[in-house]
């Protein structure tokens, strides 16, 4: 589970998981931008005004 922003409260989310293939099989955690940007006040306030 995860936590995101919304109006000023934290909500429980169900944080998403992605990963990026490597060579030989293996793979690595990627963090997504829009998830990164929910759980920062700063960063969603920008992405909010640059609408």
């Amino acid at each position: 589970m995860g936590r995101i922003l919304v109006e000023g409260e934290r909500e429980s989310v169900t944080r998403p998981q992605v990963r990026e293939r490597r060579g030989a099989g293996g793979s690595r955690r990627v963090e997504l931008v829009s998830y990164a940007a929910a759980n920062d006040p700063e960063q969603l306030k920008k992405a909010v005004s640059k609408r």
